[in-house]
């Protein structure tokens, strides 16, 4: 195959029109979609990672929150707190497990290749 003199030289028929290559869309949909894998990927990792690390701190604010302590006495909604401390921690364990089992196939995913 042979290529015209003018395709190696004219910088209009080597870049495009601006002078830059162009990005073919679906390229760039990919890319975009993989890259929002990967930032929840990361999110979740990171998060499900401090729970684990950092088990005391976060600990203390889901046994707070699941508990309820905070809301006013004559609350409606007091009813829903939860006060059993082995409850509590089972609560807070589905959590991490919860952000690990989420993250884990994002990590793990690949993007589908052509054949």
């Amino acid at each position: 195959m042979r290529t015209s003199p003018t395709a190696l030289t004219s910088p209009s028929k080597r870049w495009g029109k601006g002078g830059v290559d162009t990005i073919n869309s679906r390229i760039l949909i990919r890319l975009c979609k993989a890259s929002l894998v990967a930032a929840m990927a990361l999110l979740l990792g990171l998060v499900a990672f401090n729970n684990i690390v950092d088990y005391g701190d976060n600990w203390t604010f889901v046994q707070h929150t699941v508990g309820m302590d905070t809301v006013f006495s004559d609350s409606t909604q007091r009813w829903r707190a939860i006060h059993s401390a082995p409850v509590q921690q089972l609560f807070y364990l589905a959590i991490i497990a919860t952000e690990a089992l989420s993250g884990s196939p994002l990590i793990q995913s690949r993007p589908a290749r052509r054949r």
